[in-house]
């Protein structure tokens, strides 16, 4: 292709990169309405299943007493915690073990704002929202450690009776409930991250921007190192970082073993830009 060619080539992907920012800007309105309208009814339903399978038939006695509640809430998620470890490791799916590391964080912040809050004699009552934050974190963590099984053992007569005779069923009927418990908690954390990943959509990336990132898709596709190392290097590390990352928000560029790669959708607006700029030759 000619010099005229790719620099036609590079503005018509240039101009394919804004619509696609606009398009997702769109789309961030959406979910930043979408995750205000879901949030109080995803923290009530979080709470309400995860307090029920937690304390059971007794949900009402332990409720009505502060200090019994906060003991039980404790006591309960670390009863998780072992379900965790116990469970097989993952072969499949998503689930990351190291998440359950990852939850003991707010579980010990939980012991440590009751402690602060004057337990075991008392309870104050600055200690609810942040405590009740605190647990539906430390269950959203370890949903993304937890892995279903095939098959559960719920004991005699398809879990209607104990099986006195193993444990086994009494640790599936735990691992099953946490996987209720959890689905709600990770629902509502992922909506709030995917928000948090679209805050970069307030501020539109400027021209210069567009550039860096049309230049790197570009040298990318050509795997022609030279030209990306000049692409992250004479724009300078500020611009040529900005240019990268916009690329990340984008889902344009895909961690590999082998180094970041251009993904499906970016390859697609090269080829779209370079149809467009043969068209228009």
């Amino acid at each position: 292709m000619t010099a005229n060619g790719s620099d036609e080539t590079a503005r018509r992907l240039r101009a394919l990169l804004g619509d696609l920012i606009r398009s997702r800007r769109a789309d961030g309105v959406i979910l930043a309405v979408l995750t205000a309208l879901i949030t109080p009814l995803l923290l009530v339903a979080s709470i309400l299943i995860a307090t029920l399978l937690a304390f059971g038939g007794r949900t009402l006695e332990i409720v009505a007493n502060g200090r019994a509640a906060v003991w039980a809430t404790l006591f309960s998620l670390g009863v998780m915690f072992g379900v965790a470890l116990y469970a097989p490791v993952p072969r499949w799916g998503t689930a990351d073990r190291r998440f359950i590391l990852w939850a003991l964080l707010p579980w010990v912040a939980m012991a440590a704002l009751v402690w602060g809050a004057g337990w075991p004699t008392r309870t104050a009552g600055w200690l609810w929202p942040p405590f009740v934050a605190l647990g539906l974190l430390t269950l959203a963590l370890l949903g993304r450690a937890y892995e279903p099984r095939e098959d559960y053992y719920l004991g005699w007569f398809g879990g209607y009776m104990d099986d006195p005779f193993t444990l086994r069923d009494d640790v599936d009927r735990l691992h099953a409930r946490l996987g209720f418990m959890v689905v709600l908690p990770m629902l509502l954390l992922g909506a709030w991250a995917d928000l948090m990943g679209s805050v970069w959509l307030l501020h539109p990336p400027e021209d210069a921007d567009l550039a860096g990132a049309t230049e790197l898709m570009l040298a990318m596709d050509l795997r022609d190192r030279a030209a990306i190392r000049d692409a992250l290097t004479l724009r300078g590390a500020r611009d040529s970082g900005r240019a990268a990352r916009l690329l990340g928000h984008l889902g344009l560029i895909e961690r590999h073993r082998d180094g970041p790669l251009l993904s499906a959708r970016a390859l697609d607006l090269i080829a779209s830009a370079r149809d467009e700029a043969l068209r228009g030759a």
